[in-house]
């Protein structure tokens, strides 16, 4: 059965590499697909929507992504972008990077604490959710100067940006689950663990 798919392709590389079963591969597919169109789709519409906001930014991937199309033209090339195309589109990798970072698609990382962990000077029983906030990291003026406001030409700037700074920030909420899987709202703390 696997012969029928090249390892190109992530099925074929699943098929061939892995020991999950036929349920689990199909989860993981479906994950991954709607997953990537939810994301990827709120990406572009949270990029659209910023950039109404800051002409100075749409105007400067304007000007950048239709000097790329009459160079091709100029040239003779094909039609569609390749690779080289995408990698001469660094200030758009920095809209895309500022829109997700402002409209936090992935507001927050929940896991369940298996066994009991003991960390810094926490206890965190086994059964307990740990959540990661990580808007609490995107929206944080010690970590981003003014944080609300659309700035694309934050990510050209490595010192500004400091990624050790942004982890730090980022609040850790640890709750008590009940039986039934919901919480019972009772906190085991919100300072960052990992960072005390």
């Amino acid at each position: 059965m696997t012969d029928e798919f090249e390892q190109s392709d992530l099925l074929g590389y699943i098929l061939q590499n892995s020991n999950l079963n036929v349920e689990q591969i199909g989860d993981l597919l479906l994950g991954l697909i709607f997953g990537g169109h939810e994301t990827t789709t709120t990406s572009i519409v949270l990029s659209i929507y910023y950039l109404h906001q800051c002409p100075k930014a749409l105007e400067q991937l304007r000007v950048k992504h239709v000097g790329i199309i009459k160079s091709k033209m100029e040239r003779g090339a094909a039609a569609g972008l390749t690779w080289d195309d995408y990698k001469k589109m660094s200030f758009t990798q920095c809209v895309i990077s500022e829109s997700l970072r402002l409209g936090n698609i992935i507001k927050l990382i929940r896991k369940k604490a298996s066994p009991d962990i003991h960390y810094k000077g926490y206890d965190i029983p086994s059964g307990w959710s740990v959540i990661l906030l990580l808007v609490s990291a995107h929206m944080d003026s010690s970590v981003y100067e003014d944080p609300e406001k659309l700035d694309p030409w934050r990510w050209k700037n490595s010192g500004e940006y400091n990624k050790s700074e942004q982890w730090k920030s980022i609040k850790v909420v640890v709750v008590e689950a009940m039986s039934d899987g919901l919480w019972n709202g009772k906190k085991y703390g919100e300072k960052n663990p990992y960072y005390s």
